[in-house]
């Protein structure tokens, strides 16, 4: 039994980054970015980042309540966070993509993506099955956003 841990551990440190990403059960956890996850209260994202600098409520949104950190903006209704919004370093996946990363570091971890264009940006989509997506936004190859959200 002492063997097969020795063996399960020096395959996880020799597995790529991705391999991680896909084995975590839910989808919530799989999209946590910056320590916030899908469904969560925002009573929970106060207690783990504080005061948001805003907080607004738009209710023709389908997410209408907005808190806004710096780099950082949560999208949530009366079920939990449904969306978050990175545009800073500090704000990571569970898989450590940044804001910041190359296109070649973002596809180590999470492996290829059809890129498409819109308003001088390419954008990356990682989607999952569960209607929640990862989606990352490059310019001249460099991350400039990291969003996860979920569709209602």
């Amino acid at each position: 039994m002492k063997a097969l841990a020795a063996l399960m551990m020096i395959f996880s440190q020799l597995t790529p980054a991705h391999a991680g990403v896909s084995s975590v059960a839910s989808p919530e956890e799989r999209l946590t970015l910056g320590g916030i996850a899908i469904g969560q209260s925002e009573a929970s994202v106060i207690a783990l980042l504080g005061n948001p600098k805003k907080r607004t409520e738009e209710s023709e949104f389908f997410l209408p309540i907005t808190l806004s950190y710096p780099g950082l903006v949560v999208s949530l209704d009366e079920q939990g966070v449904g969306g978050v919004h990175s545009s800073s370093e500090k704000f990571c996946t569970l898989a450590n993509v940044c804001p910041g990363m190359t296109y070649a570091q973002v596809t180590e971890a999470y492996g290829q993506a059809d890129p498409y264009d819109r308003d001088g940006r390419v954008f990356r989509d990682y989607l999952w099955d569960d209607g929640c997506w990862l989606r990352i936004s490059f310019q001249a190859n460099v991350a400039t956003t990291v969003e996860t959200t979920c569709s209602p």
